[in-house]
């Protein structure tokens, strides 16, 4: 990772940009491994946050080691406590940081949804655009996807299902912001086939960014209707948050 990178990366875990900003200014190379090089930033960050804590306990050890002259039985126990409570503050520190952080990495990944696609029906002439971009959302190429995807989107008669698949393509390539718009359009029709599948993307999609209370927003939508084809999942993910 280069040093303009991590600089934009700092801005963005700062609060300064947001997603579509970082991913303007990094170079096209680098967007297939943002998620990993900002994963990396965060726990390098924190590494060096616990490195500067030791050399704070060092520092405490040897200044109470200096005083144990005056009574080395009393000064050995209070070296000892000082040594104690300070190593105790770095281990609880790093362990509840690793265990939030992993915990909400984690919980994306276990309740991640990957849709499988449309059966791709060629002979059916009069959707040939649309299947021809399902082809490669069926193998995994979401990026060409989404790509047909958009223009398909930009046609008069655009419907649900190319909104529904976009926004998936984009979720799945990590473009949270660009999902949501697509994937928001879908959840708005009521009567669409995609509507639940919109609902669940859309939670997984604030998840990624980190937004829990929007999580716990939309979660509650779909508790509300145990007919929900996400009900299942999402009383289990509102189980792991709490």
């Amino acid at each position: 990772m280069n040093i303009t990178l991590m600089e934009h990366i700092e801005s963005y875990l700062d609060g300064n940009i947001n997603r579509t900003e970082l991913e303007e200014l990094v170079a096209p190379e680098e967007i297939a491994t943002l998620d990993e090089n900002i994963d990396w930033f965060k726990r390098s960050k924190l590494a060096v946050e616990v490195a500067g804590l030791q050399e704070q306990l060092k520092e405490i050890v040897s200044q109470e080691e200096e005083k144990k002259e005056e009574t080395k039985v009393i000064s050995i126990k209070k070296n000892y406590q000082t040594w104690y409570w300070a190593a105790a503050s770095v281990v609880i520190l790093v362990a509840a940081f690793f265990g939030i952080y992993n915990k909400q990495g984690n919980l994306y990944d276990q309740h991640l949804y990957t849709d499988p696609g449309l059966p791709v029906l060629m002979s059916q002439s009069d959707q040939y655009q649309l299947y021809d971009a399902m082809s490669y959302y069926s193998e995994g190429n979401y990026e060409v996807a989404a790509q047909k995807l958009t223009t398909l989107g930009k046609t008069s008669d655009a419907s649900d299902t190319v909104s529904y698949y976009l926004g998936a393509s984009l979720l799945y390539q990590g473009k949270v912001d660009e999902a949501v718009t697509n994937l928001e359009k879908v959840q708005n029709v009521t009567s669409s086939a995609f509507k639940e599948k919109a609902d669940w993307l859309l939670v997984l999609a604030n998840l990624k960014e980190e937004k829990i209370e929007e999580v716990k927003s939309d979660l509650s939508k779909i508790l509300s209707n145990k007919e929900h084809q996400f009900y299942s999942e999402a009383t289990k993910l509102e189980s792991n948050l709490n």
